[in-house]
């Protein structure tokens, strides 16, 4: 929009009784009609229903109704000047209903019937005046519309904590501004329907032009989030509007494409920001989320988003936040409208000019959201619910997903250069990028192929990443992504490049950094109650469980990541089961080692003494520790047959599994551990099935003896018949999880009961290994085989 420091001389007669003086004392007046009682809802709504009751053909010859539209202004404009006393108290005691009354005002039908009253009223007034004198008329419409352009900009800035101090500039200069603001108010068109017009017109002065953007985008925009539409694309297409929008966006296209400027005030700014925040309703709206490229006016769009985020220096871009306050142009561009949805879709190729900006603006955006990342809890990924973003991702997800993998490829190409590149601002920007990515991919139907690219970026990033708090937090979230899919992360790990690619040099690194640091915690024989470290610790160990079996892992580091399993579960056999170390690492190192390859090993032999140590967990364990509980099911599966154990080792094994299946069957686990006790089922009966498939018939007939077992078969053949009872649904469930494994222990257990069977059915079939679920167990990420 034109510079402020344009004049408009169109008008440069004098304004009939009204000077800027007369408006301000006007204002300060009207906003003491009632200070023990201030204009809210109720009144407005009550000085609005009055007006439209009125006859508006009575009102030119009946001066008592001139008396109750003067008290009906008064009452308006007492709002409005409530709405712009913006102070620490404001959110707190004005804001709700401010939101609830300025979408009343900010309606068609209101302004519509404000601009019948101006002309009736400058009808009136001009039948007073001498005909010969040239003079311009002020009603009192012209000073609400004035100051609803100016509450509509107040109350965009304070809902985002930002004040507008006009309070504390010169006199000279407020009154300047005052007169500039009624001088655009009269300039407005008689009809609202002809008020886009003044957008495209070439003879609109620069305040009428300010004021019109104001009015319209407080319409089009504020109006409805104010109140509380759910879809920020909601409203009809406004072809018209759009057009008017777009011939202003090509006028000006000469002075922002070639620019002699360098600096651009905030009135300037804020014009910006509003004119690209209607292009994108009109143009996501009209074209259905579909926006034709249109690369003169996307290019000036680009370059108003540019100056808007980075005032100080326009012509520069990057992944950094250029302050870690928004203003209010920041603010409308940011929190206002459905700009990024837009932006997202329009500028989805990377390759479109200048398509950094948009990564730049999705970095800002980011950094703003209403939750900081200091309020995250630990177990961000299910607690941690901004609506704002949410929100914003679900417009348009694919488009969305895109940016955001953009803005995280940014910060891994800044990792590269050294991670004190990455300060606090810009980690908080990669942790909700992430969010972001896991939220869109959880709730989407992406192809394998699709996800490929994301975990590359996801395990480079996770690689060049420590042990701050925020670098762990945003590693749980990468461990998340990756393993949505198991094809994706072993095409990513095999993509990434030779052994001198980053990615190797980096997860060699931190394997070395592991290893070392657990071989001198087991010399120095103490425990370590550093969370932080134990979580990058437990980290490393799950990424190691979802990367066990891919061949780049094998030829590139060889033993590493073996050695540093191993080096990890002797540090925690000489750690107490309720040490921290066990609670934080104990699940994590199992479950890993239960991912390593196993073959037959002679007895005596390094593999089968550390396999037997962790099949003897069972006896220090609880059976109510879902996750460890989970994670040596796993191992146990996965070794039952490679190794030989004698009849008391499979025998304390059952009994263990045995108990933790039964106190699922009933139930035992409530609130938040019921969805894992369901989640758990699959792999704690796969455990059964490979401890009675593979143990010798002594063993069998061990597990037979015990009138625990006879009571788990006995739950498992009535769990269809559960469901008339209490736990019908959950029973349901259980039943739909583990169908296929019940009917086969029934089998097993049938055929071992058998005197006359010694051998029992064949058992060389194998059951399925399952899949990887991530999950959060009491704050803490998991690893579970479902």
């Amino acid at each position: 929009m034109a510079d402020s420091s344009d004049t408009e001389p169109e008008l440069s007669q004098s304004v009939d009784g009204w000077e800027a003086a007369d408006f301000i004392q006007m204002s300060m007046e009207l906003g003491r009609i009632s200070d023990s009682a201030p204009i809210g809802h109720r009144q407005v709504l009550n000085a609005l229903k009055t007006l439209q009751g009125l006859d508006i053909c009575a009102v030119e010859n009946d001066e008592r109704l001139h008396e109750t539209i003067q008290c009906v202004s008064s009452i308006l404009l007492s709002f409005l000047d409530r709405a712009v006393a913006v102070d620490d108290s404001w959110i707190e005691a004005t804001s709700e209903d401010v939101a609830l009354t300025l979408p009343i005002l900010l309606n068609e039908a209101t302004l519509s019937l404000l601009l019948q009253y101006r002309v009736l009223f400058r009808d009136i007034a001009s039948r007073e005046l001498d005909a010969s004198t040239s003079t311009i008329t002020v009603c009192w419409v012209d000073v609400i519309l004035a100051k609803l352009g100016q509450a509509i900009l107040y109350v965009a800035g304070a809902f985002n904590g930002i004040r507008v101090f006009e309070g504390e500039q010169p006199e000279a200069v407020r009154a300047q501004k005052e007169e500039d603001m009624l001088r655009a108010a009269v300039q407005l068109p008689e009809c609202w329907h002809d008020i886009v017009d003044v957008i495209g017109s070439d003879h609109a002065s620069p305040a009428a032009l300010r004021l019109t953007f104001s009015l319209v985008w407080g319409l089009h925009i504020l109006n409805a989030q104010l109140a509380g539409q759910d879809n920020l694309l909601s409203g009809a297409s406004d072809t018209r509007l759009l057009a008017v929008i777009s011939r202003h966006v090509k006028r000006m296209s000469d002075k922002l494409l070639s620019p002699v400027i360098t600096e651009y005030s905030e009135r300037e700014r804020i014009g910006y920001a509003i004119l690209v925040s209607l292009y994108a309703k009109c143009d996501f709206v009209d074209s259905e989320g579909q926006s034709p490229y249109r690369p003169q006016s996307h290019a000036t769009l680009l370059e108003m988003i540019r100056i808007v985020l980075h005032s100080d220096a326009p012509n520069t871009s990057s992944l950094s936040i250029s302050a870690p306050d928004l203003d209010l142009p920041q603010s409308i561009l940011l929190k206002w409208g459905p700009t990024l949805p837009w932006a997202w879709a329009t500028w989805r190729d990377s390759r479109l000019y200048q398509a950094d900006v948009v990564e730049a603006l999705t970095a800002a955006w980011l950094a703003h959201l209403e939750t900081p990342v200091g309020d995250v809890p630990l177990a961000h990924s299910i607690e941690w619910y901004d609506e704002g973003m949410v929100e914003a991702l679900e417009i348009a997800p694919s488009a969305a997903l895109s940016m955001l993998v953009r803005v995280l490829q940014q910060s891994v190409n800044m990792a590269r250069n050294g991670l004190e590149w990455l300060d606090a601002v810009l980690l908080d920007v990669t942790l909700k990028a992430c969010w972001g990515t896991k939220h869109i991919l959880q709730s989407l139907d992406i192809k394998d192929a699709a996800l490929v690219p994301i975990c590359g970026i996801a395990i480079e990033l996770f690689a060049a990443l420590r042990e701050r708090e925020i670098e762990l937090n945003i590693k749980d979230l990468i461990l998340e992504v990756v393993s949505l899919s198991s094809t994706s992360l072993q095409l990513a790990v095999n993509s990434a490049g030779g052994p001198q690619s980053r990615y190797a040099l980096a997860w060699e690194q931190n394997l070395r950094r592991v290893h070392k640091f657990v071989t001198i915690a087991i010399a120095q024989g103490d425990g370590i109650t550093d969370m932080l470290d134990l979580r990058d610790i437990r980290q490393i160990l799950q990424f190691l469980a979802l990367t066990a079996k891919i061949d780049f892992h094998h030829t590139t580091f060889g033993d590493l990541p073996q050695r540093v399993l191993f080096a990890v579960f002797d540090w925690l056999e000489s750690e107490d089961v309720d040490s921290p170390t066990w609670t934080m690492l104990g699940d994590a190192t199992v479950f890993a080692l239960a991912q390593l390859p196993h073959h037959a090993s002679p007895r005596g032999s390094s593999n089968t003494e550390r396999a037997s140590l962790v099949w003897r967990l069972v006896e220090e364990v609880d059976p109510s520790d879902l996750p460890l509980a989970a994670s040596l099911a796993a191992y146990i599966s996965a070794t039952a047959e490679a190794y030989a154990f004698d009849t008391l080792t499979y025998g304390e094994a059952w009994n263990f599994i045995r108990d933790v299946l039964l106190l699922i069957l009933d139930r035992d686990f409530g609130g938040q551990e019921e969805p894992l006790a369901l989640l758990v089922a699959p792999a704690i009966c796969r455990a059964l099935l490979a401890l009675v498939r593979h143990a010798s018939p002594q063993a069998r007939r061990y597990y037979m003896s015990s009138p625990w077992t006879l009571s788990m078969a006995a739950r498992l053949q009535q769990l269809e018949a559960k469901e008339g009872s209490g736990n019908g649904e959950y029973s349901r469930i259980l039943g739909d999880l583990i169908t296929s494994y019940k009917d086969a222990i029934l089998r097993e257990l049938e055929d071992t009961a058998d005197p006359f069977n010694e051998t029992g059915a064949d058992r060389s079939g194998q059951s399925d290994e399952g899949n990887i679920t991530f999950c959060w167990v009491r704050s803490r990420a998991c690893l579970i085989q479902t």
